[in-house]
């Protein structure tokens, strides 16, 4: 379980983020305590969580219907950054992440420390699936920059 922070203690991000200017994010360091107290594979793993879209994806007959099921699917993953504003532990290199259920097999492994990637793979009676989080980003000051960089 998550431990919830005072409320009534304050941090600046701006007094962060003023540091971070021009450089990568993925090499900025961010104080522990913007940290919720997760790994960034078990947030990855948070999608499984909409699985049985992809299992009605498969069993649907519809062509129309499957590509919605699928485009929902990897919509719903944001469902559950509502009211989570802290970035997750960044995972050590080699650091694996699995669930094992009745109706899905799930793995994601950090596989690249600099730039940060962690992969994912998930399997089931209905489908198959894998992703990646290669990403590049930037803080321009007044913008994010964030550059999808998958193989």
């Amino acid at each position: 379980m998550p431990y919830l922070k005072d409320p009534s203690v304050r941090y600046s991000i701006w007094k962060v983020l003023k540091d971070a200017v021009g450089k990568d994010l993925s090499k900025f360091c961010v104080p522990v305590y913007f940290n919720e107290p997760v790994s960034m594979l078990q947030k990855i793993s948070e999608i499984m969580e909409y699985e049985d879209l992809l299992a009605e994806a498969n069993r649907s007959k519809d062509p129309v219907k499957r590509i919605m099921l699928v485009g929902a699917f990897g919509a719903a993953q944001y469902a559950c950054t509502t009211g989570r504003k802290d970035k997750p532990f960044n995972p050590l290199l080699g650091e694996t992440y699995e669930i094992l259920s009745p109706k899905f097999k799930f793995i994601s492994e950090q596989v690249s420390h600099h730039p940060p990637v962690s992969a994912c793979h998930a399997q089931s009676d209905d489908y198959e699936f894998y992703g990646n989080s290669n990403l590049k980003t930037a803080f321009k000051g007044s913008y994010l920059v964030v550059e999808a960089m998958s193989y």
